[in-house]
């Protein structure tokens, strides 16, 4: 097999791929190789080589070399060929990195990364053996509408966040790497091929290390690779995704959701955002703002090739949760339970009848005090300070849990807009507080005054509250997670206004029944 890059098929006069071979030739007709072996079009055939693989088309070329559509032979699995060109090929210590840096690609394996599956040479000419997309490459769907614009940017973040979470930036970030699937979804390549070419003697001393137009100021500038730089890129890409041009200048608005979004990630690299999670919760908050939302396609995968008019435009998932993520919601609903369980408390000492001494009177805070016939004053109300302000306070700490919850979904891509889908606190609410409804009425009307569990029902029956407390607000939260609105919660109301029914119906007795 010949590796030369510069010769011409003898036969059509079309250059020679990576392998020797003739792309024409092979899709026409009986090509050189074919034609000795005796082979049908299209294929090497077993005898043509070392390789695992099969050639069928070249599909792209580029700086780096080439890349083939090729088949598994074992696997009988269509596969990407990517060859280095000669000039690499000839240089050892890139030839070391490149094995060695692609070893690390292989284990970026991801939903949204195109995969590496194998490395090796192909007498004397290194290639990577990829996961082949059979869809078209970004830059040929464009412009998009904002939301698309959005569900890619989705997309790419997921990738990026993993990548970047195992130390691999990608440097190149454009719509060329950017590969549709058959479904619509987004699959990045070429993760790390930059970062190959940035070996002593890969390139021209002071030559610049991705394409040009989506490098940030500091990636020009020379500085070393940081996360930052392919959250720039990407501003650039989802620029380019909604105007159809590259942000230079004075930028268009690429619509009011998503503007705000592409303009941070194109600022300066202190103001960016730090980090892909941070900038996929800023596109689902984006993509949450879009009003009209448009609906997703109803059935069937879409076809890619038809344009940017077929693709879906539902929005992407949230990622899952970690467990530490989960405890932390989980505690921020205890500290608004122990809120609602401080400001009950606060009003219930502020409302219960209290038989005062003089001198145990205080002016603005009892007002309407009625003299009883020993000389003491009845007061049936107050501003019982202490346990308000605790009340204010606790109040205060859990509106802060609150808030830095939410910052922390929109920042990490947990916010996740399904409004149409109902939170799971709901009927499991209907139901604990109905249990607490039956408790109240067993303590009401079935439990004699005699009987030794009368002490403890009390006591079960406010442990019920307290859950059924930390139920509502963990519904709460998951509906403004998923951009619920409440009004359509109504087993979460209903649930918590059953288990009011027998602490409101037990105060409201003792205090028309209390008397001093």
């Amino acid at each position: 097999m010949n590796p030369t890059f510069a010769s011409d098929c003898p036969r059509c006069g079309a250059p020679l791929g990576a392998s020797g071979l003739c792309a024409r030739c092979l899709l026409g007709g009986p090509g050189l190789l074919g034609g000795l072996a005796g082979e049908e079009p299209g294929g090497m055939g077993e005898a043509a080589g070392s390789t695992p693989f099969d050639l069928l088309e070249e599909i792209g070329r580029g700086g780096m070399g080439s890349v083939w559509r090729a088949r598994h032979r074992a696997l009988d699995r269509v596969v990407a060929v990517k060859y280095l060109s000669e000039a690499l090929a000839h240089r050892p210590a890139f030839v070391a990195r490149f094995r060695q840096e692609a070893r690390v690609l292989a284990r970026l394996q991801h939903p949204r990364i195109v995969a590496v599956y194998d490395v090796g040479d192909d007498e004397g000419l290194p290639y990577l053996m990829m996961e082949y997309v059979a869809g078209p490459a970004l830059a040929a769907v464009l412009p998009l509408s904002p939301a698309r614009a959005i569900d890619i940017g989705l997309g790419v973040c997921e990738a990026l966040a993993f990548a970047h979470g195992h130390g691999v930036v990608h440097r190149d970030i454009k719509p060329e790497n950017i590969l549709l699937d058959d479904t619509g979804g987004v699959k990045v390549a070429d993760f790390g091929i930059a970062r190959l070419l940035d070996t002593p003697g890969a390139t021209a001393t002071g030559a610049l290390i991705g394409t040009p137009a989506y490098l940030s100021p500091e990636a020009l500038a020379g500085a070393p690779p940081d996360p930052r730089m392919d959250l720039y890129a990407l501003g650039a890409v989802l620029y380019q995704c909604v105007t159809g041009a590259l942000p230079v200048g004075a930028l268009d608005s690429v619509g009011p959701a998503l503007d705000p979004v592409v303009r941070r990630a194109l600022a300066p690299v202190d103001r960016r955002y730090a980090s892909a999670a941070e900038l996929r919760g800023a596109l689902l908050a984006a993509r949450a703002r879009l009003a009209p939302p448009e609906a997703p396609f109803a059935a069937g995968p879409p076809d890619i090739r038809a344009g940017p008019a077929s693709l879906p435009e539902s929005p992407a998932p949230a990622r899952p949760f970690t467990p530490e993520e989960r405890l932390l919601e989980r505690v921020a609903a205890l500290a608004l339970t122990a809120a609602s369980g401080t400001v009950i408390g606060a009003v219930l000492v502020s409302v219960t009848p209290r038989v005062l001494a003089p001198e145990e009177v205080r002016p603005l805070v009892m007002v309407g005090l009625e003299p009883l016939a020993d000389g003491r004053l009845l007061s049936r109300a107050r501003f019982e300070e202490g346990p308000l302000l605790a009340a204010v306070a606790a109040v205060a700490v859990a509106a802060a849990v609150w808030a830095l919850l939410l910052r922390h979904w929109r920042t990490s891509g947990l916010f996740d807009p399904r409004p149409d889908r109902p939170v799971p606190e709901g009927p499991q609410l209907l139901v604990v507080g109905g249990v607490a409804l039956l408790t109240g009425l067993l303590r009401q009307f079935f439990l004699p005054p005699t009987s030794p569990l009368g002490p403890f029902v009390p006591l079960l029956g406010g442990a019920l509250e307290i859950v059924c407390l930390a139920l509502f607000w963990a519904g709460v939260l998951e509906a403004n997670r998923t951009a619920r609105p409440l009004r359509r919660e109504w087993m979460l109301f209903a649930g918590m206004g059953i288990a009011l029914v027998p602490p409101i119906q037990a105060t409201w007795e003792w205090l028309t029944t209390w008397a001093p």
